[in-house]
C-alpha cells in the first residue's frame, strides 16, 4: 500500500505510534525519528518514481543492383542464290534470314502506316544499309522500378522484363545479310523502411505495443445445402502485418543500466492462394470454384527476438536481425570465340545482379527520473516545496 507523504507530530518522548487514516499516516514520534522516517519514504518514493522510456526501430534496408551488357550478330551468307531470289520473285521483301528462326531478333519485317486506317505493308530491302536506330528507355525504366521501390521483388527481374537502357539495332545487305543488336542496361535501387515505436512504463512493470496493418479474407467456407442446390457461406478472418512489441524493465540500484526482458515480432504478407471447397448436392459433387467462391490462404513472412538484454542508460543495443544477400551471374557466348580478346565481344553476353536485404532491430532505454524531470521543466519547484513544509 502506497502511502503519502503526510507527517503529523502528536507530541514528544521515548515511545510512539502509527497509525494510518485515510490513506496518510499519523506518527507519533520524536522529532528525530521523524526525520529518519521522512527520509526512509523520500527513498521509497524516489524508487517507485522511476519511469522507463523505450525507442525500437525496425530497420528494414534493401539494396538492388542490375547490369546488362549485350551484342547479337547474325551473319547470312550467300543471299543471292537462286531460293533467295525465286522468294523474292514473289515477295520482293524476302531475305536470307527470312529462312531461319534461330532467334527472335530486333528488327521489324512490317511497319504499319499512319492514319485513321492504318496500312501494314512490307518493308523494302535496303541497298546496303538500313536505317539504325538508337533508343533509350533510362526514364522508362526508372518508373518500373519505382513501383517496386519497397523490397518486394527483384530489381533484376524489373530491368530485365523492361525495354533496355540503351538499344541499337540496324541491318547491312548485300551478298551478305548482317544484323545487330546492342542492349545495355543498368539499374541500382535503394530502399529503407524504418518502424521506431516509442513507449513509457512504470519501473518493474510489463508494456506493449503494436504497429499493424488487418487484411481481410476469407478464411472458410461453409456449404449451405438444399434440394439440388448448395450454397456457401464465407467466413472472414484477418492476418496482421505490422510490428509487434512487448517488454518488461527494471532499472538498477545505481540507475545506470536498465535489465530488459523482450519479445519483438515483424511480420509481413507475402501474398494470398486459393482453394476450392466441396461440397454434394443432389447426389453430385459440386466445387465453390463454380460459384467463383475460394478459400484464402495467406502466405506471412514472420521474424521474432525473445531475449533479455541490460542496457546502459539512453545506450542503443542491437537486438537481433539478419542479412540475405543474393548474386547472380549468368555469362553465354559461343566456345572459342567467346575467349579471344576483343573478338570475344560480339560472342558473348553478360547480366549480374545482386539483391540485398537486412533487418535490424534495435531498443534505446532512457531512465526518467520524477525529481530530475520536475527540476528540469520546473526549475526551483522542489525548493520551494521543502521549504513550504519546514517553514
Amino acid at each position: 500500500m502506497l502511502f503519502r507523504s503526510h507527517l503529523i507530530v502528536r507530541g514528544r518522548g521515548d515511545t510512539g505510534r502509527i497509525q494510518p487514516l485515510a490513506g496518510s499516516l499519523i506518527i507519533t514520534n520524536t522529532a528525530r525519528n521523524h526525520r529518519e522516517i521522512g527520509g526512509l519514504l523520500s527513498k521509497l518514493r524516489e524508487q517507485r518514481a522511476l519511469q522507463i522510456n523505450v525507442e525500437a526501430r525496425f530497420l528494414l534496408v534493401a539494396t538492388g543492383f542490375f547490369e546488362q551488357i549485350g551484342f547479337d550478330l547474325d551473319v547470312y551468307f550467300n543471299s543471292d542464290n537462286n531460293q533467295v531470289r525465286t522468294a523474292q520473285a514473289t515477295d520482293p521483301a524476302v531475305q536470307a534470314s527470312d529462312f531461319f528462326d534461330f532467334t527472335q531478333g530486333g528488327l521489324q519485317r512490317t511497319i504499319t502506316g499512319p492514319g485513321t486506317t492504318p496500312i501494314t505493308q512490307n518493308v523494302v530491302n535496303p541497298t546496303a544499309w538500313s536505317p539504325i536506330g538508337a533508343g533509350q528507355n533510362s526514364l522508362g525504366l526508372a518508373n518500373s522500378l519505382l513501383t517496386g521501390s519497397l523490397p518486394d521483388g527483384s530489381v533484376g527481374l524489373a530491368a530485365l522484363t523492361a525495354a533496355p537502357a540503351l538499344g541499337v539495332a540496324g541491318q547491312f545487305l548485300d551478298d551478305i545479310q548482317v544484323d545487330f543488336l546492342v542492349r545495355a542496361t543498368q539499374a541500382d535501387r535503394r530502399s529503407v523502411q524504418l518502424t521506431a515505436p516509442r513507449f513509457t512504463f512504470m519501473n518493474g512493470q510489463r508494456a506493449n505495443i503494436s504497429v499493424a496493418t488487418q487484411v481481410a479474407f476469407v478464411g472458410d467456407l461453409t456449404p449451405v445445402t438444399s434440394d439440388s442446390a448448395v450454397g456457401f457461406d464465407p467466413t472472414v478472418n484477418t492476418a496482421t502485418e505490422g510490428v509487434g512489441l512487448e517488454v518488461d524493465g527494471t532499472v538498477s540500484a545505481d540507475r545506470r543500466y536498465v535489465t530488459l526482458n523482450v519479445t519483438a515480432n515483424l511480420a509481413k504478407i507475402d501474398g494470398f492462394s486459393q482453394s476450392a471447397v466441396t461440397a454434394v448436392a443432389g447426389g453430385q459433387l459440386v466445387t465453390s470454384a463454380q460459384a467463383q467462391s475460394f478459400v484464402q490462404l495467406p502466405t506471412i513472412t514472420t521474424t521474432s527476438v525473445n531475449t533479455t538484454v541490460v542496457i546502459p542508460d539512453q545506450g542503443t543495443i542491437l537486438l537481433g536481425g539478419q542479412r540475405l544477400v543474393t548474386e547472380v551471374e549468368v555469362e553465354t557466348g559461343v566456345p572459342v570465340l567467346s575467349k579471344i580478346p576483343i573478338l570475344n565481344r560480339f560472342f558473348t553476353n553478360r547480366i549480374e545482379t545482386t539483391e540485398e536485404q537486412s533487418l535490424l532491430i534495435l531498443m534505446k532505454p532512457t531512465i526518467l527520473i520524477q525529481n530530475e524531470e520536475e527540476e528540469r521543466n520546473f526549475p526551483g519547484l522542489g525548493d520551494a516545496t521543502r521549504s513550504g513544509f519546514t517553514g
